[in-house]
C-alpha cells in the first residue's frame, strides 16, 4: 500500500520535472533568427502539447506555444516568429 501511495505522489512530480526540462530546452534552442518550422517540429517530436497561431492580427508576430506538465501545473514555451524566423521566446509556469 505504501509503494502505491509513493507512486501516486511521485508520478506527477516526475511529469512536471520532465516537462520543465523539455520546455526550457526548447526555448533555449529557439534563438532569434532560427527557423520557426524547425522549432515547431522539435516541439511536436518531444511530445509536448503544441498549438500554433500562424495568422496573427496585423502588426503582431505568429506564435508557437508548447506546454507540458501535470494537471494545472504546466510549463509553457512561447515562440514568437515572423517570416519563418524566430523573433523572441518566453518560458513560464501556469499553475
Amino acid at each position: 500500500m505504501t509503494a502505491v501511495l509513493c507512486l501516486v505522489l511521485a508520478w506527477p512530480a516526475v511529469r512536471v520535472w520532465q516537462a520543465r526540462s523539455q520546455v526550457t530546452d526548447l526555448c533555449a534552442g529557439a534563438v532569434a533568427g532560427a527557423s520557426a518550422a524547425e522549432q515547431e517540429a522539435k516541439a511536436r517530436a518531444s511530445g509536448l502539447n503544441v498549438m500554433s497561431w500562424k495568422d496573427p492580427k496585423p502588426g503582431r508576430p505568429a506564435i508557437i506555444s508548447a506546454s507540458g506538465g501535470f494537471s494545472f501545473f504546466r510549463w509553457v514555451c512561447v515562440v514568437e516568429h515572423a517570416d519563418g524566423k524566430v523573433l523572441a521566446t518566453r518560458t513560464f509556469v501556469v499553475d
